[in-house]
């Protein structure tokens, strides 16, 4: 990792720690090793392949560890819950308000995230014509490979 990203990585880890202090949560070193794995996440991540991550750090982390700093880390709106290609619960890094769209890939199970910024804005603008006001908005399209999964 080149040492900017690594600056970078351990700022936002500090910036997370300092949240969660706040927040009334202990820092221990499994959590610690575990927010980090979270952070260094390219993309959407079940609980498994995080424990996957965090093992390569420290071999003794459970996946009840995991679970359990999910959940916290779920509650500080610092990841949100997205829906999956499979049975697994997935993750990732952000808000839990944002609007949240993906394709996923009934093929290769791929959650890819869609950012198209005039997506948001007619989805808030429908809503917002209806008489609502936006909490969150999860879209989930289910894909088959056309050749693009690796």
């Amino acid at each position: 990792m080149p040492e900017s990203a690594q600056i970078a990585l351990e700022t936002q880890l500090d910036e997370w720690e300092n949240l969660l202090k706040k927040s009334g949560h202990r820092i221990t070193t499994p959590r610690r090793v575990i927010v980090q794995s979270v952070l260094e996440q390219a993309g959407a991540f079940n609980a498994e392949e995080l424990l996957a991550s965090a093992r390569q750090v420290d071999d003794q982390i459970s996946l009840a560890t995991v679970y359990r700093t999910i959940n916290v880390l779920v509650e500080c709106d610092l990841v949100r819950e997205i829906d999956g290609a499979s049975d697994k619960q997935q993750y990732e890094v952000g808000s839990g308000v944002d609007t949240q769209a993906y394709l996923v890939c009934d093929d290769c199970g791929k959650t890819i995230p869609l950012h198209d910024d005039c997506l948001i804005l007619r989805e808030r603008l429908l809503i917002k014509q209806m008489g609502y006001s936006v909490k969150q908005v999860s879209l989930r399209v289910r894909v088959v490979c056309d050749g693009n999964c690796e």
